[in-house]
């Protein structure tokens, strides 16, 4: 049986190994288009982790019809929420 491949990250000890393609849900209500703030930091998350291998899916606030959706290294999938720091952020 032969080792499993690793992804040599700068500055990793030991090598980082591939994880398992178990999907991985990143949920937020506050996306692209939206910037700044846990817009910004949910992005560079999902980018990441995308980068280490992981299957992940982007859950997000609807983006307004006008605005084109980015080629995203990650399958996005847009909820009817307006995205608001609001407590129930608001149905669209």
């Amino acid at each position: 049986m032969s080792a499993s491949p690793t992804i040599a990250l700068p500055g990793a000890e030991p090598p980082c190994t591939p994880v398992d393609r178990t999907p991985v849900f990143l949920v937020t209500h506050e996306f692209y288009p939206r910037h700044g703030g846990i817009a910004t930091f949910a992005e560079q998350i999902a980018r990441a982790a995308v980068g280490l291998g992981y299957n992940l899916e982007v859950w997000a606030q609807a983006a307004p019809p006008h605005k084109k959706e980015k080629p995203w290294p990650f399958r996005i999938r847009r909820l009817p929420l307006k995205g608001t720091h609001g407590i129930g952020c608001q149905f669209v």
